[in-house]
This record gives structure tokens, C-alpha cells and sequence, in this order.
């Protein structure tokens, strides 16, 4: 969508300070930060930005001042969502549980547990005893430690 560059510059500026913060208090390995601050860096250098990747009030501002105009640019840019949303309203005679449980099977606790356990599984020692907690560390939180994972839209307090 398109983004005006001063909302840009802002959110790439907070982004970053984020990015900086978080790394440097869990101390992640710098390429963990440097391809992170790449990614936003990229995201924010043209005019369309990912709408998921605005704060909270940038999101409300641009859906209060929508126009027709922009309303059909969404459209195009995003045609299969809206070719997905359009086919889940129209099917309204699905069974919320089978819902539910294929939800669950996909995004779910057992799905999360299994992630966790192949990224432990992947650790680099050969035995417990030379187990080394701050590499661990280092690569468990780099796992998690990407853009979608720091979207200012999950911060508590919304970002103006």
C-alpha cells in the first residue's frame, strides 16, 4: 500500500531502534541483526509498504482516509487475499470445531512444540556435557528474532 515517506522514515527510524535494542539486550549474533535491519531498510525504501508492517495508529489513520482509489489499488496489489476472503465469507457451512482443530493443527501449541524441539534437535554440540547455554541462546532467540516476530503493531503501546 501506498505510504507517505515521512510515515516511512519514521517507522524505518523506530524499526531500527527496536532491532538495536532488542539484540543488543539478548546479544544476538550480528548477523541475526544486520539481516533483520536489512529486511526493514528494504521494506520502508519504496513507496509501498506492507501493511502489516505499520504501527497500530498508522494502520487506523490509512482506514479512516481510504478512498475508491485506493481501495481498487488494494484490490490488485492483494487479489488472491481478497479472492480467499471473498470465497471463507460465501462458505458459511463449515463446522467451527473442524474449523477450529485444523487451525489448531496448523498455528498450535503441538505445532509450536515441534519447532522448538527440530531447533534443539539442530544445536551444533556433541554431548550435554559441552553444552554452551550462551550459543544456545544466541541461535534459540535468532530463530525468533525476525521481522514478522517485531511488527510494532505486537508492541503494547501503540506507535504515533
Amino acid at each position: 500500500m501506498p505510504v507517505a515517506q515521512e510515515t516511512r522514515e519514521t517507522h524505518l527510524k523506530r524499526y531500527l531502534e527496536k532491532v538495536n535494542l532488542l539484540s543488543s539486550h539478548f546479544k544476538l549474533a550480528e548477523e541475526h541483526r544486520s539481516k533483520v535491519e536489512k529486511f526493514f531498510q528494504n521494506l520502508f525504501v519504496g513507496e509501498n509498504v506492507d501493511f502489516s508492517f505499520l504501527s497500530a495508529s498508522a494502520q487506523l489513520k490509512f482506514v479512516e482516509n481510504l478512498d475508491i482509489d485506493i481501495i481498487k489499488k488494494i484490490q490488485s496489489l492483494n487479489e488472491p487475499v481478497f479472492d480467499a476472503l471473498e470465497t471463507g465469507f460465501k462458505d458459511q457451512g463449515r463446522d467451527p470445531q473442524k474449523v477450529s482443530k485444523a487451525i489448531d493443527s496448523a498455528f498450535g501449541a503441538d505445532v509450536y512444540a515441534t519447532n522448538v524441539e527440530k531447533m534443539m534437535a539442530s544445536y551444533e554440540g556433541d554431548s550435554t556435557a559441552g553444552f554452551d547455554a550462551e550459543h544456545f541462546m544466541s541461535k534459540f532467540l535468532g530463530f525468533y528474532f525476525t521481522p514478522e516476530n517485531l511488527r510494532l503493531i505486537l508492541d503494547d503501546q501503540p506507535f504515533h
